[in-house]
């Protein structure tokens, strides 16, 4: 499933995003024009990854996952000290 959705994000969602903004920057006169032409590729981008669509679920999904990746590395970090206050 991450490897599905991580090529998606990539190839479908981010590629052409990033590629259509880089070639709208020629028409760019201001830094006005910039931060709209951005703002446009982020707003994108956030709707075509489908994480802030309720229907999907994704971001629910996706925030358990990153905080159960964050348990996980603080528990690794306490074991990491505890090993290193035990002398042989």
């Amino acid at each position: 499933l991450c490897r599905s959705y991580i090529y998606y994000l990539t190839v479908e969602v981010l590629g052409p995003n990033f590629h259509r903004l880089v070639q709208a920057l020629d028409s760019v006169k201001t830094v006005d024009d910039l931060l709209e032409l951005h703002e446009g590729f982020l707003d994108r981008c956030m709707k075509e990854s489908l994480i802030t669509d309720p229907s999907t679920g994704l971001y629910k999904s996706w925030s358990k996952v990153l905080s159960t990746c964050v348990l996980f590395v603080r528990n690794m970090q306490r074991f990491d000290q505890n090993c290193q206050d035990v002398q042989f």
